[in-house]
């Protein structure tokens, strides 16, 4: 089955790729060079040059896997149903507590505008999938189950909407499924 994931989180991957690659080129001339000096049996260069060229080769090797089986997702206008991209807002019906919530793959990372970031195979991400505007979902953490609203779907935030939802996510409870805005979920 394919990863779903937004032409966004694509081309960051793809730029990362990029990055490594060149950073990759670096790392060989590194081990070149500290294989050079002399005695291999004690050189401290020569490992960690070594050592940072295969945490590097690994991370790439991963990278491109991961844009193997993928599929693109764009959004147009308005959304219906929740998915990879969609960003909801959630009113959490015991108290009235609003979050943002983004469907984000893992690859993707947790978002610097103040939206939490969900991946589709969390409990968070499987409770919200598919549903729309107006749908009630129980998502269960430590603290018990918590019922959530979504109240709105769409597919961008404005500098203005994301100000706002910082504010409102760092307000969120503790006991929310949903609390911290540095992680993904």
């Amino acid at each position: 089955m394919a990863k779903r994931m937004t032409k966004q989180a694509v081309q960051a991957i793809e730029q990362e790729i990029r990055e490594l690659t060149e950073k990759r080129l670096h790392l060989i001339e590194a081990v070149r060079e500290a294989a050079s000096e002399g005695d291999l049996s004690e050189n401290a260069g020569l490992d960690t040059a070594k050592r940072l060229l295969a945490l590097t080769e690994a991370r790439l090797k991963f990278l491109k896997e991961q844009l193997l089986d993928v599929e693109v997702v764009e959004w147009e206008g308005q959304v219906d149903t929740v998915d990879v991209g969609v960003i909801l807002t959630l009113e959490d019906l015991s108290n009235g507590t609003i979050l943002k919530v983004r469907i984000a793959d893992s690859l993707e990372g947790p978002s610097s505008d103040g939206v939490l970031t969900a991946t589709p195979d969390s409990p968070v991400g499987k409770a919200l999938l598919g549903k729309k505007v107006g749908d009630e979902v129980r998502i269960q953490n430590r603290q018990g189950i918590r019922h959530w609203k979504i109240v709105a779907l769409s597919t961008t935030a404005s500098a203005e909407q994301m100000a706002t939802d910082r504010e409102t996510n760092e307000r969120a409870t503790p006991d929310d499924p949903l609390p911290d805005t540095s992680r993904l979920i």
